[in-house]
C-alpha cells in the first residue's frame, strides 16, 4: 500500500507474505537451544531435553506475514511453524532489528511427542528412584513440577526471548518450581505428621 489512506502521505510500511517450504532445514536456532537450557530448574527432577535434534526441518508449508520498516522486521500476525514435530509459535508484534540483531519474541514452544515422552519418562523414573518417597508423594511432586509445562501430554513452555538474536536471553513465562524446595516442604510435612501421630498416641 504505497500511500496512507488517511493522510495521503507515502506509506513507509511494507508487508509481505513469506512461505517456509516443507523440507527446509535450519541448522541452528539459538532460541530453542536457550529455551531448553532455561528448563535447568527441572533437571534436578530428571527432566532433560538435551536430546534435541541438531537440524530442524520444516514439516509443512507455512506462510508468515511480515512487516518491514526502518530496518525493523516484525510479525504482523501470529506465526506457527512445525519443526521436527515441535510447534513453535511467535505472537504478532514480535520483532527483529536487522542492524543491531536485537529482538523481542513472545511465543511458546510445544515439544514433539517423541521428545516429550522421552523427557517425562526419564523424569518419572528419576522421581520413582527416590526411596524415601512413596508412590503417592512422587505423583504429587511430579504434578507440581510438570503441570505448568505440560499441555495435552506434551512438554510446553511459553517464553519471551530478547537481546542479540544469535545469543538470546530466553525466559519461561511460567513459574518453574525447584525439586529441592519441594523435598524440604515434604520433609516438613512428614515431621508434622509424625508429631501429630506422637501426640495422638499419648
Amino acid at each position: 500500500v504505497p500511500f496512507d489512506s488517511v493522510t495521503g502521505y507515502l506509506n513507509p510500511d511494507l508487508e509481505t507474505n513469506v512461505t517456509l517450504k516443507e523440507g527446509s532445514e535450519i541448522f541452528s536456532l539459538p532460541l530453542i537451544e536457550k529455551l531448553a537450557s532455561a528448563l535447568d530448574k527441572l533437571k534436578k527432577a530428571g527432566l532433560d531435553v538435551s536430546d534435541l535434534e541438531d537440524t530442524l526441518i520444516v514439516q509443512e508449508d507455512t506462510t508468515v506475514r511480515l512487516g518491514w520498516r526502518d530496518t525493523m522486521l516484525k510479525t504482523v500476525e501470529p506465526v506457527s511453524v512445525n519443526l521436527n514435530g515441535h510447534a513453535l509459535v511467535m505472537e504478532g508484534g514480535s520483532w527483529l532489528h536487522t542492524g543491531s540483531n536485537e529482538h523481542e519474541i513472545n511465543g511458546e514452544l510445544t515439544f514433539s511427542q517423541k521428545i516429550s515422552d522421552s523427557a517425562f519418562s526419564r523424569a518419572n523414573q528419576f522421581l520413582a528412584s527416590l526411596e524415601l518417597l512413596d508412590a503417592s508423594t512422587v505423583q504429587q511432586i511430579a504434578d507440581l513440577l510438570f503441570s505448568p509445562v505440560t499441555r495435552n501430554g506434551r512438554l510446553y513452555v511459553p517464553f519471551v526471548s530478547t537481546g542479540d538474536f544469535a545469543r538470546p536471553k530466553v525466559r519461561p513465562r511460567v513459574e518453574l518450581m525447584d525439586l529441592s524446595d519441594l523435598l524440604k516442604d515434604q520433609a516438613k510435612d512428614n515431621a508434622l505428621n509424625l508429631l501429630d501421630q506422637l501426640i495422638q498416641d499419648r
